[in-house]
């Protein structure tokens, strides 16, 4: 009897889930985009504060637009980022035992792979017929999945290490952003612009140190969601 119970209680909770999907027509789709992001650093020892060049990688991922009135919807996502940053350095150094003038590069990468879920708010603009500018604003938790160092130094051989062990395993920030999307038959194709300000440290300081290190990025993604 009480399988039965569950089985029926079980089957009602999918109807109701299912019913209340519809009825409110949620919208899945998917995302794929260009990422670029780097760190911003201060310290108070030190004084001043320190910021890379971005690092270029992708997101992509899956999303769900869930109207709550005709021109506002909460848009949870799922989706990979790429982050990082990057340093170059070039010039000449003068030896003096040769003298001559030999000229150095130095370059290094910080490659960040992390599963984020954002969660947006949007307001809609209804403008011209089928198409809608849309603004955006909410939050974005990462969890860091990998982290890789690498180093290109003349005269010297490439450097790569796992940096794993000196990064944060969670990344917490804000998105705000705006986009337009076409209101389509089936689909809705989108495309949108994404400002990220990360609000925790995401590398860990050595003993000693007071730096705070926290991630700031764009993303420009284009996406299509689905009529169901």
């Amino acid at each position: 009897m009480d399988k039965r119970l569950l089985r029926l209680t079980a089957g009602a909770l999918l109807l109701f889930s299912v019913g209340l999907f519809a009825q409110v027509k949620v919208q899945p789709g998917i995302t794929v985009g260009l990422s670029m992001f780097k760190y911003h650093e201060t310290s108070e020892s030190v004084g001043g504060s320190y910021e890379p060049d971005s690092r270029t990688g992708m997101v992509a991922g899956g999303l769900l637009d869930i109207p709550v009135a005709k021109v506002f919807s909460i848009e949870p996502g799922v989706v990979f980022s790429m982050r990082g940053a990057y340093y170059e350095e070039s010039g000449t150094d003068y030896d003096p035992y040769t003298g001559q003038t030999i000229a150095y590069s130095y370059k290094s990468w910080l490659k960040l792979s992390y599963l984020a879920i954002p969660v947006h708010a949007r307001l809609k603009y209804p403008g011209i017929p089928k198409v809608d500018p849309y603004m955006l604003a909410g939050l974005n938790f990462g969890i860091l999945l990998s982290a890789k160092s690498k180093k290109e130094e003349t005269g010297s051989p490439t450097v790569e290490e796992d940096w794993k062990s000196h990064m944060n395993g969670v990344d917490f920030g804000f998105d705000l952003g705006v986009g337009v999307e076409l209101s389509l038959q089936k689909v809705i194709p989108f495309v949108e612009f994404v400002y990220n300000k990360g609000l925790v440290k995401i590398i860990k300081n050595d003993p000693g140190d007071d730096f705070f290190s926290t991630s700031k990025g764009i993303e420009i993604k284009t996406g299509l969601k689905f009529r169901i």
